[in-house]
């Protein structure tokens, strides 16, 4: 049989019904978008709770109990109370007795709007829609507005559900994280990067903090070898944004920094010895969160002029962010060696041993950049634009781009001439 998804009722159930894979699936998309049945029609199976007699009324009073309900709010709210990053919500108590909780929220019983039906010869889907606003009576106890999606999708697999809520108020919905790489350290982070593939901008909001990340080593040992090393490039690259600082009497973070960059590069060098060294990743992923968790920008003003050249390079090109790093980085550190080299030539002296006695200040900071480079190298990463394929011609767009606003970067301020230098350092 072909692949079918139409338009139908059951029992007078506005539903759509799914047919693909051997497998039929009917989604009430009034009744909260609930799948009411899955049936394996080669074996005949029920997934659900199913009564081929059940009515609409039956399974509104109980949407909870048949097919395939979506639960949100999810779970038990003792006493009814919702405790979240903007303030404290009051829920109805519908789990009373010794009980008292709030239970299964509200959107179960809500009508969805189907957004498209549609099959092909490998699957046929389904996608609903609600928008919860102030005319849902739910909203007294919860304003919070909201876009829900449900996509069901059906195939000789099974069902696949993906659902979607898209906040459209000025609050913040509490998240919590599960760390799978060491990198940009978001799980600990007040910062969120948005691209639409022309602009890629930073968007920094303390209410955005995850209220709790798990962070397992062992979940990033799965790893391709070049998402762990780019990984590395940004971490390494947080921690010098916030390195070069004018801050004159800032030695409790310098010295932190320092550490932090000493630690990365001997743990670095263990995982390319032993990819499994779950101690190694560890250290790493302890690094990333450290790196951007904004802990070490106390007491100074971090640059960020390199990130948004690489901003500018990924939007462009959708390179790699950590590998854009690497090539930046070593391009930015040459140029500053000219421009302020103090800083550069501190770290040269202090990481990497590079004395005074023996070379001047530019001398270090040079240093400092031909060090970057070996390490990235190492990493097998690509250090120059022209590894990447990428050429001068889109250098005034990007600059222009980048600086529409005004100069870009702290330490060394960069306007549109000395971005496009800096790119073409980095060919």
């Amino acid at each position: 049989m072909a692949n079918n998804a139409q338009l139908t009722e059951f029992n007078d159930i506005k539903c759509v019904k799914l047919e693909a894979g051997g497998y039929e699936a009917l989604v009430a998309y009034e009744i909260g978008a609930n799948v009411i049945r899955l049936h394996d029609n080669t074996n005949g199976v029920e997934f659900f709770r199913f009564n081929s007699s059940n009515t609409a009324d039956v399974i509104k009073q109980s949407a909870e109990v048949w097919g395939l309900p979506t639960l949100y709010l999810p779970n038990r709210f003792a006493d009814g109370v919702l405790r979240t990053s903007d303030g404290t919500y009051q829920l109805p108590v519908n789990e009373k007795g010794h009980y008292n909780n709030h239970i299964h929220g509200f959107i179960h019983r809500r009508p969805h709007q189907v957004v498209e039906y549609n099959s092909d010869s490998n699957c046929a889907w389904v996608k609903t829609r609600y928008v919860y606003d102030d005319k849902d009576e739910f909203f007294q106890y919860f304003p919070v507005k909201f876009v829900a999606e449900y996509t069901f999708t059906l195939s000789e697999y099974g069902l696949e559900q993906d659902i979607k809520f898209i906040n459209t108020s000025d609050k913040v919905l509490p998240i919590g994280v599960i760390a799978t790489t060491a990198s940009s350290g978001s799980e600990t982070s007040n910062c969120a990067i948005i691209s639409n593939k022309e602009f890629k901008l930073g968007f920094e909001d303390d209410r955005i903090i995850p209220k709790f990340a798990i962070m397992n080593p062992k979940f990033t040992v799965n790893l391709p070898a070049y998402q762990t090393y780019a990984g590395i490039a940004d971490v390494l690259s947080h921690l010098l944004e916030r390195y070069f600082s004018d801050e004159l009497h800032s030695d409790t973070t310098d010295y932190l920094i320092e550490g932090a960059i000493k630690a990365l590069l001997v743990n670095a060098d263990r995982l390319i010895k032993d990819p499994k060294d779950v101690n190694a990743r560890g250290e790493i992923q302890w690094l990333a969160s450290v790196a951007h968790n904004n802990f070490l920008d106390a007491g100074r003003r971090a640059d960020w002029g390199s990130h948004r050249i690489e901003h500018e390079l990924s939007a462009q090109y959708n390179i790699t962010h950590g590998e854009g790093m690497a090539v930046v980085l070593v391009a930015w550190t040459k140029y500053a060696a000219s421009v302020k080299p103090w800083r550069l030539a501190l770290l040269a002296n202090r990481v990497f041993n590079a004395d005074s006695y023996d070379y001047s200040e530019k001398e270090r900071a040079l240093i400092l950049s031909e060090k970057l480079e070996q390490f990235f190298k190492k990493l097998r990463l690509r250090t120059t634009l022209k590894e990447l394929g990428i050429d001068e011609s889109d250098f005034d767009e990007m600059a222009n781009r980048a600086t529409r606003n005004g100069n870009v970067g702290h330490y060394i301020e960069l306007d549109a001439k000395a971005f496009k230098e800096i790119l073409a350092l980095a060919l």
